[in-house]
């Protein structure tokens, strides 16, 4: 027997914050961006599966929607913030409803601001799915993400975005890509250690741009990083200072690690580029030959991490990092 998704709490409209229930996928919009020429905001979709409700928080309802929709806001008031909220669709089984949301650059990228919940609404990917969205300042809240294979692209050049709280959200090992999962934001720190990351295979230019990036946390990523697909992971991230979790990436089939910690004084700390040498040698990683940039991440001279970086030297890898000290 199908469990059926029980109506929750709607959303109401809320300036400075609404409250969500956490069936529901939330997102706000500030009532600013409704122009005389431009009042209709657009629900980006792609491929098939849809039955879905929406709450669109000026008191309108649609539901049991098969496709793409709309909405007009005519005559809103500067200051006002909508909650758009949508749910499995009335009567449908739990958890189904709204696979995917797809802005990939597109459409009414610019009306969003933040997602204060996703929900479960049958999540199956969120590859650029806010792709462009470039006013987003924050992102939190509860994530059904058990059935979600690809974050790639998800808030590539959301580059307001401050605020990055996934310690709700739920994946397992069907995730398997973080490829420009956070391309050019404006993140300070980024913690991704409540995913599951264990088949986790692509992490090229995950932050690459992060111009305020400071500390990263990897922990639990440890699935075979593919060949050619952690190449620029941290580029361009000038004040990266720390990478927590390297030591346990599987770098069995991996082919290139260029450029993957650039710009300025990007780099690890000592602790963790000694862990990552002893690891990779260990592993017996020597074999891929890799070009590893590690920025300006020094290792400890005269140890454990001194001799493993000589022998992956020896073994065909090239390094550009700062030494040791």
């Amino acid at each position: 027997m199908s469990l059926i998704l029980p109506q929750r709490g709607r959303i109401r409209q809320a300036a400075g914050g609404a409250t969500n229930d956490a069936f529901e996928f939330v997102i706000t919009m500030p009532a600013d961006y409704v122009t005389s020429t431009n009042d209709t905001f657009n629900i980006p979709i792609t491929g098939t599966g849809y039955n879905y409700d929406v709450d669109w928080g000026d008191g309108n309802t649609s539901t049991n929607v098969t496709g793409a929709t709309s909405h007009s806001y005519p005559g809103e008031s500067v200051g006002n913030t909508r909650a758009i909220s949508i749910t499995t669709g009335t009567g449908q089984p739990a958890n189904t409803g709204f696979p995917r949301i797809y802005f990939a650059n597109a459409g009414d990228k610019d009306w969003i601001t933040s997602i204060t919940n996703f929900g479960a609404v049958g999540w199956t990917s969120m590859e650029n799915a806010f792709f462009g969205c470039d006013k987003i300042t924050s992102v939190s809240g509860y994530a059904e993400f058990s059935n979600v294979t690809s974050l790639k692209n998800w808030l590539r050049t959301s580059s307001l975005m401050t605020t990055f709280d996934c310690s709700e959200f739920i994946t397992t090992s069907t995730l398997t890509s973080l490829d420009t999962a956070f391309y050019a934001t404006k993140l300070t720190t980024l913690d991704l250690s409540p995913l599951n990351m264990t088949a986790v295979i692509h992490i090229g230019s995950l932050c690459y741009g992060n111009t305020f990036l400071t500390t990263v946390d990897l922990t639990g990523c440890t699935g075979t990083i593919g060949f050619f697909n952690s190449a620029s992971t941290f580029g361009n991230c000038p004040v990266l200072a720390s990478v927590a979790g390297l030591d346990g990436l599987d770098l069995s089939s991996a082919g290139n690690m260029n450029s993957f910690i650039t710009g300025g004084s990007g780099r690890i700390t000592q602790a963790q580029y000694d862990a990552a040498l002893i690891a990779w040698d260990a592993n017996g990683y020597g074999s891929r030959a890799l070009n590893c940039d590690m920025g300006g991440s020094t290792y400890t001279s005269g140890g454990s991490a001194d001799t493993a970086h000589a022998a992956l030297s020896t073994a065909g890898w090239t390094f550009t990092d700062g030494g040791a000290v």
